[in-house]
């Protein structure tokens, strides 16, 4: 037979010349009594999904040492042949994750008690999960689309992680040489160069021990804490690396994709694409979003995998709740706003496809929209309908973002600090919409053409990082940094190529200070808890004047809190470099302030949402110019007669908003300005077209 094309193009998965978007429900057979398979398939058809996505479990299909059930022999659950050909039968694609790991709320995550002793680079481990890779690809291997089946995507393992906490001592993380030696001699080739980086004076590799934490006072040991994490993330593509060569060398020829959590300390999302060909993120969000800044975050780790992904992909999305702590985290099961809220921000950050976790429930996930015998939840069904209905008609894989603004990510800062970011928090609290800059992956990844970019990083960077943000002003970008900039390379030696010079002071420890800010030809007003004053600058000084300390103090304090009003400082500084600018500023970050610099630059923001509690991002299609989509996710719990600000010039008359979920439409009276409805909670899409209706 000859062999079909199957690829990743486009932002579908293609079937030779049919192109199928990456939409799916999760449906494990062997959770399910066999005969109720064909009557939860039907209402996963009838949602309009045409692809199922199911684990394949290690620890259950080996029924003895080397010996394994596909046919159900042993056990009817174990029909795994008897399932995909169901599922063929009925018309569904296939996506395959045979692991070996596959997590999935099993006995040791999926694999048999003997191979859980081992992580998962240990050799024991590697010749019996290549055991079983051989043996379940040989049940794969006719049913890929390549050779006219329907299997269109194979996942390599399953949220790759080392578990430094289990398997301390194993990986040499603890008080024996282990991997952690392996990955520095690899990384440093020789003793001297890691005791050069380290401040150390060890007598070989085999000596070093690992830095897991940063207690403090050791800051000095920053670099080597560093490397714990530079060493997670090689374990992870290593892992990965050997899962897809063992997958490929069995006949595996179909796409591969893997997976991360939505937390960058463990993973590094665009160094697992490059592995693995896709990488996926799995989002799992609290009910209506309920933790603080959890939307924004949720927002971010789609706004990261748009930046990289060739599909941005949501591997496992959140459908239903799982027992024990998840139940806990959710403060409750999910409601049908909720789970319309969770789709449309995802779109609305640019995904372009996920898979349902889970569609149906099985022994200890409940709450899906279908449950374990086939039968609907009417109020979760409804709104999963609505949402696949929602996709198909608007396809987000021919849309295309309308965004100006970018702002920097790093995995290693990522990984390193979890702490709030004042940048990224003002952005959101601002409406403004942005894209992701990987630094890391310098001019091998995605070269931004956002004109203006804001450094959201540490106050050290690499050599090669600090370089794209030099290149990416040379050729005409603008950079803006607030409150930090790189100052270091990342084994913390002084490197500073912007050559941003240090402030001679910090002004601060008096409440919030109000600033009258001069930038650009522009002035805006700001409140900051501190800023830094420069004596001389390079470029063009940005002047701050003081305002009253405390506007509300009482009558016989407000003659000594009016005596600061008015005293200037250079607080920054704007200055060319080649066709592009730097604008530094030692100022925290704020929503007022990144809207008076938005105002001042004359960035283009295509549509910003100016009601709090609301975020928004525009899109248009890219075969058809005068069609575009608003996406708004309101995050409060009232009803909102939400207020969107439009750029001029991205319409040339006032547009009809028409309401893709209840087909309800609306008439602007201008061009830059429109009040829509949003209910608490909750989100929608707007196509936009000029004209009347």
């Amino acid at each position: 037979m000859e062999k079909v094309s199957v690829r990743i193009e486009d932002q579908k998965v293609w079937v030779g010349s049919q192109a199928i978007p990456l939409l799916s429900g999760e449906v494990h057979y062997w959770r399910l009594d066999p005969k109720n398979w064909r009557d939860v398939l039907e209402k996963v058809k009838l949602l309009g999904l045409k692809v199922v996505a199911t684990y394949v479990c290690w620890d259950f299909h080996e029924i003895s040492p080397g010996q394994y059930d596909f046919n159900g022999r042993t056990d009817p659950r174990r029909n795994l042949v008897g399932f995909l050909d169901l599922l063929v039968e009925m018309g569904f694609w296939i996506i395959i994750r045979p692991g070996p790991y596959i997590y999935s709320e099993w006995a040791y995550a999926g694999v048999p008690k003997l191979a859980a002793g081992y992580h998962r680079l240990d050799p024991t481990y590697l010749t019996m999960a290549h055991a079983w890779l051989e043996a379940v690809a040989q049940v794969i291997y006719s049913r890929q689309a390549t050779c006219g089946g329907r299997i269109i995507l194979c996942q390599a393992e399953n949220e790759l992680d080392c578990w430094p906490h289990i398997y301390t001592e194993a990986l040499g993380l603890g008080s024996h040489p282990g991997l952690f030696q392996e990955f520095l001699r690899e990384r440093y080739g020789v003793i001297e160069k890691l005791n050069e980086a380290w401040g150390g004076t060890y007598d070989s590799f085999e000596c070093v021990r690992a830095t897991l934490t940063i207690p403090a006072g050791r800051a000095d040991w920053m670099p080597r804490y560093f490397d714990y994490y530079r060493f997670k993330h090689w374990y992870v593509l290593r892992g990965i690396q050997w899962t897809v060569d063992a997958l490929r060398s069995l006949g595996i020829d179909i796409p591969m994709y893997t997976n991360t959590i939505a937390v960058h300390s463990n993973e590094p999302w665009a160094a697992m694409e490059r592995v693995a060909g896709l990488n996926g993120v799995d989002l799992y969000p609290s009910r209506d979003f309920h933790q603080l800044g959890e939307h924004r975050k949720y927002l971010d780790a789609a706004r990261y995998l748009r930046s990289y992904s060739c599909l941005p992909y949501v591997a496992e999305f959140e459908a239903g709740i799982w027992h024990g702590a998840q139940v806990e985290s959710q403060v409750g099961a999910p409601g049908p706003g909720h789970y319309r809220m969770a789709a449309i921000s995802a779109m609305q950050a640019g995904v372009v496809g996920w898979n349902w976790y889970m569609i149906a429930n099985r022994d200890n996930w409940y709450m899906s929209p279908i449950n374990e015998w086939g039968r609907i939840r009417p109020d979760l069904y409804q709104v999963f309908s609505q949402i696949v209905s929602l996709y198909s008609a608007m396809d987000p894989t021919t849309l295309e973002k309308e965004v100006e603004i970018a702002v920097t990510i790093d995995p290693l800062h990522q990984a390193v600090f979890h702490a709030e970011s004042d940048l990224l928090s003002g952005l959101y609290e601002a409406g403004l919409d942005y894209d992701f800059c990987d630094l890391s992956l310098g001019k091998s990844g995605r070269v931004t053409d956002k004109p203006i970019m804001f450094y959201a990083g540490e106050h050290w960077l690499s050599t090669d990082g600090q370089r794209y943000l030099l290149d990416y002003m040379q050729t005409g970008g603008h950079l803006v940094c607030i409150g930090n900039s790189p100052r270091f390379d990342d084994n913390m030696r002084p490197l500073n190529l912007l050559e941003i010079p240090p402030p001679i002071g910090i002004l601060g420890d008096m409440g919030p200070i109000t600033l009258q800010l001069e930038v650009a030809g522009g002035v805006c007003s700001i409140k900051t808890a501190w800023f830094e004053v420069f004596d001389a600058v390079p470029g063009i000084p940005v002047v701050a004047a003081r305002s009253s300390i405390d506007e509300n103090a009482i009558e016989e304090m407000q003659l000594h809190c009016n005596i600061p009003t008015g005293v200037l400082y250079t607080v920054g500084f704007t200055s060319l470099i080649g066709k592009g600018q730097l604008t530094y500023l030692g100022l925290q970050a704020s929503a007022d302030l990144l809207l008076g610099l938005c105002s001042t630059f004359t960035a283009r923001v295509p549509v910003r949402a100016a009601t709090s509690g609301v975020s928004a991002a525009l899109f248009r299609r890219k075969t058809q110019h005068g069609t575009h989509y608003l996406f708004a996710t309101n995050n409060g719990l009232e009803e909102k007669a939400a207020e969107f600000r439009l750029s001029p010039g991205v319409f040339s008359k006032p547009p009809v908003f028409r309401n893709m979920l209840d087909g309800e439409s609306f008439q602007a009276s201008g061009l830059e300005r429109v009040f829509l409805p949003l209910r608490g909670k909750d989100a929608a899409v707007w196509e936009v077209n000029e004209g009347e209706y």
